[in-house]
Order: structure tokens, then sequence, then C-alpha cells
């Protein structure tokens, strides 16, 4: 629509009346799923102080918008999909769960990355302090290198999907790449694994397992490929190349 300038700071979001985007109804305090949707003249929001939750998607497409703050109230954020513009989030200081880093929304102990800004560019280094990465955190973002902080133990699904990353370095200590992580993330060339991953959940590529199985090169240490081609996983693997 032609949306351009919303102030709703001092309104409340309360349940009751009828669907909006013909499935989704309004909650008690939520920006829910599609509220915005598809908002694309949207340049300027200020969202309720008193929401507690934005849901995925809220704002899922809406081109326009370049800065977002979230509310003092919010303890719930998940990432919108499409806000191509967006390169900077903002936190006030009276938010007990969510601080901001450079733009990068993260909890507020700097533990966990929360939602990256897909209008953001340049290079960028994950905190030391990040020991987590949130569900669809790095979505369609346009950094192209990551290399992860060696205390990052856990990511969430769909972490990376859809973004521009071409090349990811993890760290020794994260076990399990989970479901959809490089989904449609068509520019992937090298993924290095740490030492410690055991498992590479079905559907964590743009391919299906067996394409990636048989299609992509694993790279071991010297030395060690036999061990890794008689593992009952890691065996499984067509091409499998000391380094």
């Amino acid at each position: 629509g032609q949306l351009a300038r919303l102030n709703m700071a001092e309104a409340h979001i309360v349940e009751g009346g009828g669907a909006y985007d013909n499935s989704h109804f309004t909650r008690n305090g939520v920006v829910g799923q599609g509220l915005f949707a598809l908002c694309t003249g949207l340049v300027e929001l200020k969202l309720p102080d008193d929401a507690t939750v934005i849901e995925k998607d809220a704002l899922k497409g809406c081109t326009g918008l370049k800065q977002l703050q979230i509310p003092s109230a919010t303890t719930d954020v998940t990432p919108s999909d499409g806000c191509t513009a967006l390169s900077a989030i903002s936190v006030p200081p009276n938010n007990s769960a969510y601080t901001a880093d450079n733009g990068v929304l993260l909890s507020a102990d700097g533990s966990q990355i929360v939602w990256f800004p897909m209008g953001k560019t340049g290079d960028y280094a994950l905190p030391a302090t990040v020991t987590s990465i949130g569900d669809y955190a790095f979505q369609g973002c346009s950094i192209t290198r990551f290399t992860l902080p060696d205390g990052l133990k856990e990511i969430g699904q769909a972490a990376f999907f859809g973004s521009m990353v071409e090349e990811v370095t993890m760290p020794d200590k994260l076990r399990l790449i989970p479901t959809a992580t490089f989904q449609q993330c068509s520019r992937l060339r090298i993924l290095r694994l740490g030492s410690m991953t055991e498992l590479i959940s079905d559907k964590a590529f743009a391919t299906s397992y067996a394409e990636l199985l048989q299609s992509c090169t694993l790279h071991v240490p010297a030395g060690r490929s036999g061990f890794y081609k008689a593992d009952r996983n890691w065996g499984k693997f067509k091409h499998i190349t000391e380094k």
C-alpha cells in the first residue's frame, strides 16, 4: 500500500476483531506474523511501546524500511524476511532482553545474535561474546564471509537461509549443523567444519542430503581418510580427500 510513516508508540495491539491477511488474528501485545507484510512504501515505523513479541515475518517484504527500534517491553523477537533496506536495529536502554551492537540485534548479555539486518553491508566480525546464533538471524544478509567465534556452540535453524554467504569457517565446539542452515545459499562455495562436528541435519543445504553426499568433497586431515570412510555417517560421502 501507500503507508509511509506510522507511529504506534502509544497505541496497543489487542485481541479481537476479524482476521488480517485472511488467516491471522491479533493478540495482546504481539506484532503478529504478516501484520505489516508487503508494506513496501513504509519508511518509518514506531511499534507500540508495550509490544512484548515480534513474530517471524511480521515485517516481511517491507523493502523501504531502513531502521527499526525494538520496543522497550519486547522480550521475544524473530527476524522478518525481505527487509532488504534495513541496515540498523536499535534498542532503548530500558529494554531488559536485548541490546544492539553496530546495528545488529543481540541478546542483552551479548551471547546470542538475534537479527542481522539484510541491508547491512561490509565486513562483520561476530563479537567474541557470542555463543549462539538465533533462528533466521542472518537470513538474506549480504555478508559473504564468516569466521565464527571460537566460543560458538549453537546455531539456530535456517540461520543463513537465502543469504549471499560464500565462505564459512565453523568453530571446533559446534557439534550440529541444524535444519535449513544454508538452504538457498546459492553462492556458498566453502564450508569448513569444526573438529567436533557430529551431525549435519537433513535440508541443511539448498540441495537434498543425497545430492550433497554425491557431489560435495569432504576434506579431512592428512592420514585420516580411512577413519572417515569407515565411519557410518561420514563414510556416506562419495568424495573424501585428505588435506
